[in-house]
């Protein structure tokens, strides 16, 4: 196995718990997400299946996000 290595990024705060949420309702670390979040990524913008805006999939992101019933974070 490959030498792991650390990347390591700043986000607003909303953001962050959405995505801890987010990991959490899918049982898996925030990590976990984060990793599979840039492969499918890299993946999508590699063979050009990145196709829609940014602001487009921001806005059905965003109301995705307000349907969704997550679990309430423990604090």
């Amino acid at each position: 196995m490959a030498k792991s290595k650390i990347i390591v990024v700043r986000l607003d705060e909303s953001l962050h718990n959405f995505i801890k949420r987010y990991a959490r309702y899918n049982n898996m670390t925030s990590s976990e997400l984060i990793r599979n979040m840039i492969v499918y990524f890299f993946m999508a913008y590699t063979l050009g299946e990145i196709k829609t805006p940014q602001e487009e999939l921001a806005k059905k992101f965003l109301e995705l996000g307000n349907k969704l019933k997550l679990k309430k974070l423990k604090k």
